[in-house]
């Protein structure tokens, strides 16, 4: 079973995009859990979600306590102590920072994991669409894990966002796109 939390702050779309991942799991033949985590609903407050890719039905319904990946929709998610809870040098982190790795590395070097980075904020700023970050980070998040495709993804915000505007949905695909282009050409 793999185990990924994302973090963000609320009002960044944190709980779609693990019902995008998800959905994305699901049709690339996993067996897939997403459950929200937040307090009070409010625009910058603190807001987790969690997912579970596995070979067979998924069962437990426990908090993840030891995720093997950490997926933060901004890298203010890191001012927040419950955000690296849990975390060791198994896990990997992919953060949506205009700060490379290695500078995000030597933050938080105590954990020695495995740290990626995408600045998502910008495919979505270029694309005229700030929402869109999430689609670029979970598009990253495709690349460097490997454990779905970029179609899978593509159809997952498609069905995500069904009841959208047509453009909406091809903003957001075309930003998981170039997400899984930039980290795939980082990684191999």
């Amino acid at each position: 079973m793999i185990e990924i939390r994302i973090h963000g702050l609320g009002g960044q779309g944190v709980v779609t995009a693990a019902e995008i991942l998800a959905l994305a799991g699901w049709q690339f033949g996993f067996w897939t859990q997403a459950m929200p985590s937040f307090g009070p609903e409010r625009t910058g407050a603190p807001v987790s979600a969690s997912l579970r890719f596995a070979d067979a039905p998924v069962l437990t319904r426990a908090p993840i306590a030891r995720p093997d990946w950490l997926i933060l929709t901004t890298d203010k998610a890191l001012s927040n102590p419950d955000t690296l809870a849990g975390i060791d040098r198994r896990a990997k982190l992919l953060i949506n920072s205009s700060a490379n790795s290695a500078t995000l590395s030597a933050k938080i070097a105590k954990l020695k994991a495995k740290i990626y980075t995408l600045d998502a904020k910008k495919i979505a700023d270029d694309l005229a669409s700030p929402l869109a970050a999430n689609s670029a980070l979970l598009g990253g998040w495709a690349a460097v894990s490997g454990l779905i495709d970029l179609e899978s993804l593509q159809s997952a915000i498609a069905e995500k966002f069904s009841d959208k505007k047509n453009e909406l949905i091809q903003i957001n695909q075309q930003a998981a796109k170039e997400g899984y282009r930039q980290l795939y050409a980082q990684t191999r």
